[in-house]
């Protein structure tokens, strides 16, 4: 992650997690082949923001409609994470929701396919290699992991991981309050 550029695009996503089971799912895309930016990588719903969209969180609930049809009447959102700026200039802010009494589809030309992976694999920490990417004449600090033969990196995977993270000061939080 870069610091935050005022030249950054603007940009929102949403870390769709399915609650409608006991065991709750992330809900990834796989982006379609054909695109010129990204094409097989394995994403959230989102994308830049519109002027018609009223916030960031405006924003990521329009993408997620637009790629995967789901009505924000489906989705509890619950808090945003840290924002991050892409090597290609956007500055994302990630929006964490649960959602409920949706079906999984995909809408777009833009998803090829649809991915679930288990909220406990998501938060273990464990599940992240760390690694630097030459990028231009920089080094950049990036995370990966594999699931289901699907290779989730980049700002995917640094979402993720500050997910975990997120999860593990709370849980840090509330242990200290037991006591």
């Amino acid at each position: 992650m870069r610091n935050v550029s005022t030249a950054a695009k603007a940009a929102s996503v949403l870390v769709p997690i399915l609650t409608d089971s006991s065991d709750y799912q992330v809900l990834f895309t796989v982006r379609s082949q054909h695109l010129r930016h990204h094409p097989g990588q394995v994403g959230f719903p989102g994308g830049a923001a519109e002027p018609r969209d009223t916030s960031s969180q405006a924003t990521a609930l329009r993408e997620a409609f637009e790629e995967i049809a789901l009505i924000s009447s489906a989705v509890t959102m619950l808090f945003d994470l840290p924002h991050q700026v892409t090597s290609t200039g956007f500055h994302v802010t990630p929006w964490v929701g649960f959602i409920q009494g949706y079906t999984p589809r995909n809408m777009s030309d833009e998803v090829a396919s649809l991915l679930n992976i288990p909220l406990a694999v998501v938060l273990n920490a464990d599940t992240y290699q760390e690694n630097r990417l030459a990028i231009a004449a920089n080094s950049q600090h990036i995370y990966q992991f594999y699931w289901d033969n699907q290779l989730i990196w980049g700002t995917t995977a640094s979402i993720c991981y500050s997910l975990s993270q997120q999860a593990a000061r709370l849980t840090l939080s509330m242990g200290k309050l037991k006591s």
